[in-house]
């Protein structure tokens, strides 16, 4: 029920933000010349017209046949729940063996290397119990601490606090930077150091 619950939550933000994207389609600033030539006309033509006078900068690219949304991300409603017992398994879409499993009192993680399988067990935890701790390796922790940093989770490990809090500051750092600047996405994959050779 946790689950479902959880994966209804996500169905209307995701909902919602289609809709505020919608109105903010509909009613939009009056655009520069530009983007209504990028809007009314073509890509093509919006290029063209920023670069006539650098006729050989036109950049290249190659354009996809439907739109995906970048910001999305696989997450809980990418999982499929199968009841075995007294346990809830929760697999990827197409893949037979579970990413993790409800055991009710604790949620095993069995692919603690895939950033999407930890998220969606940390989205169920969430809706489940409201706070929680994690154990595992400590890269598996560290990764844990920045998606409760990035998504709010409630992670209650003593050791993780200060992980969790510069995860916070360096998020709000990266939002803090000046438009037009392209900060780097967060990224919870831990880093490997070197290896060094014998």
């Amino acid at each position: 029920m946790a689950a479902d619950q959880a994966a209804m939550r996500l169905r209307m933000q995701a909902r919602q933000h289609a809709e505020r994207r919608r109105f903010q389609e509909r009613f939009r600033p009056f655009p520069g010349y530009e983007e209504w030539l990028r809007v009314e006309e073509s890509p093509q033509a919006a290029d063209e017209w920023r670069y006539r006078d650098h006729e050989d900068e036109i950049p290249a690219r190659i354009v996809g046949d439907i739109r995906v949304d970048p910001d999305r991300r696989k997450d809980l409603r990418d999982f499929v729940a199968e009841i075995h017992g007294d346990r809830v398994a929760y697999h990827m879409a197409g893949r037979v063996s579970p990413a993790f499993v409800d055991r009710g009192d604790r949620i095993d993680v069995h692919d603690a290397d895939d950033e999407a399988a930890i998220l969606a067990a940390l989205q169920l935890s969430a809706e489940k119990w409201g706070t929680f701790q994690v154990t595992g390796s400590e890269a598996y922790k560290a990764r844990c601490a920045c998606l409760a940093a990035r998504y709010g989770f409630t992670i209650t490990n003593p050791d993780l606090q200060d992980k969790i809090r510069e995860e916070i500051a360096r998020l709000a750092a990266q939002r803090g930077q000046s438009a037009g600047q392209i900060g780097r996405s967060a990224d919870c994959t831990p880093k490997r150091s070197p290896r060094r050779l014998a």
